[in-house]
């Protein structure tokens, strides 16, 4: 109990911990918790396997994140705790999108969106619709991602959840910029704005400042695009993002570039490089600026060689995704290998479970048999006779030794008992006669009567021995 105890304790931090984004220190309590947990209840096993399977959703270990996601699902079903099933889409998803299964992932959720509906959980489904929104997007199943992202934004509308709706929001800007709608999607993202500048999610607002600007952009309207997309520079440069704050300004000179300003777009391109450093994957869109820019002033010599540098740099970047799609197939395969093996040995034990109950319930009908109303039980010393419908006490077949199993004749003329020792005996119930039938090379473990109780089997040998039963006196002197 003790140990149980501290299973959960372990449990409970290492959940804390992954919520504060410090999955390092969670591992150990976790994996600890796992084993110090084996003979908990199940709704904490349950809450362990989540917790484990969200920890290796974050740590790009999608296969055994899996197992442990799949055996909280099972046991939250066993326990009949729906909403729990439900709170686990996010990891599936995190984890089926590591392995490239979009599809899978968008399946989760609209089978956790459906459950919450039924148990009356709004907010959480209108959640759950809108991460299904973004997941399609991904996928180019706009129509659909549209239909959820609206259903979801409506639900939180009615609700005042002001933080989910510029999520929504934002997927929505995203839809319709994809649909090559950018008037729709301009809206979209300014009322994404307007929320996380009222909620001061500073942080959020660098990826939908340069959505609109892209937006305003293809609308021609390039001055509010400039000025967007260097609010998104700016910001990401104050939160000392480097990385991001490279890609933003590509962004800028892309949209310098589209405005033919080439100036500002060469400078904006070469600071973007210069912020990633001499790296083989630059910044194509960058480079890509670069190149245009040599071609407008007339210098085709640095044209054709920042063209060169984009042609490495999509090579390497082919390369790269493909060695990542290599990865996430093994992964995908040691999973559904790892599935199978777990498949095999659930099998495997179910077998033995069976064959052990077989054998169980073998020795019991060994141990007590019931022929035509007659109750036989074997005891230390001989065997007992009952008749349960006859008015009388049950009759003692008595013979030194210990007695295994029993079985009776078709015509209850005779009673055969398996012995400690490599031998059977009988008696003959009609006067009592003793049958000793010895001579066995090993313990007989099992015996029948056949062809109408003319013949009994058994074991004990290297083949079944068949003692005869034809006559008055059964097998003696034969």
């Amino acid at each position: 109990a003790d140990s149980t105890v501290l299973g959960r304790a372990a449990s409970l931090r290492g959940f804390l911990l992954l919520q504060l984004g410090a999955p390092g220190p969670a591992a150990p309590l976790l994996h600890r918790a796992e084993r110090q947990l084996a003979a908990a209840p199940l709704g904490w096993r349950a809450d362990n396997h989540a917790y484990l399977a969200w920890l290796l959703g974050d740590t790009d270990q999608p296969g055994p994140g899996l197992r442990y996601l799949r055996r909280a699902y099972a046991a939250y079903g066993r326990l009949r705790r729906p909403a729990a099933q439900a709170e686990l889409s996010g990891t599936a998803t995190v984890i089926y999108l590591y392995q490239g299964r979009g599809d899978s992932a968008a399946y989760v959720l609209l089978r956790a969106a459906r459950q919450q509906h039924r148990l009356g959980l709004a907010e959480n489904e209108a959640s759950t619709l809108g991460t299904l929104a973004t997941v399609l997007h991904q996928l180019g199943r706009l129509p659909e991602a549209e239909r959820y992202a609206r259903q979801a934004l409506a639900t939180l509308q009615r609700l005042g959840n002001e933080p989910l709706q510029a999520a929504v929001y934002q997927t929505l800007g995203n839809i319709a910029w994809a649909r090559h709608r950018p008037a729709e999607a301009v809206p979209h993202y300014r009322a994404a704005i307007r929320i996380l500048r009222r909620e001061g999610q500073e942080g959020n607002l660098v990826p939908t400042y340069g959505s609109l600007a892209g937006a305003l952009g293809d609308l021609g309207q390039g001055d509010s695009a400039i000025y967007y997309q260097t609010k998104a520079l700016r910001l990401t440069q104050q939160l000392g993002n480097t990385t991001q704050a490279a890609v933003e300004m590509s962004a800028l000179a892309q949209v310098y570039a589209k405005l033919r300003r080439w100036p500002e777009a060469e400078r904006w391109a070469r600071a973007s490089l210069a912020a990633q450093g001499d790296k083989l994957l630059q910044n194509e869109r960058a480079l890509i600026v670069l190149t245009q820019a040599a071609e407008a002033r007339g210098d085709f010599a640095e044209a054709l060689r920042r063209e060169r540098q984009v042609r490495r740099s999509v090579e390497a970047r082919a390369l790269r995704e493909s060695q990542e799609l290599v990865q996430k197939e093994r992964a995908r395969y040691e999973t559904d290998r790892a599935e199978q093996q777990v498949a095999l040995l659930t099998a495997q034990a179910q077998v033995q479970d069976d064959q052990q109950e077989l054998e169980r319930l073998r020795y019991q009908r060994q141990l007590l048999g019931l022929a035509g109303g007659l109750l036989l039980l074997v005891v230390v010393g001989g065997a007992t006779l009952w008749y349960p419908n006859v008015a009388g006490s049950p009759t003692t077949l008595e013979w030194k030794g210990s007695h295994l199993g029993i079985t009776v004749s078709h015509d209850q003329r005779f009673v055969v008992t398996m012995m400690q020792e490599p031998q059977l005996h009988g008696w003959r119930l009609e006067d009592g006669q003793h049958m000793r039938m010895s001579g066995y090379p090993g313990k007989v473990r099992s015996m029948a009567f056949l062809a109408n109780g003319q013949l009994m089997a058994t074991s004990g040998a290297q083949g079944a021995v068949l003692w005869p039963f034809i006559g008055s006196n059964g097998p003696m002197g034969r």
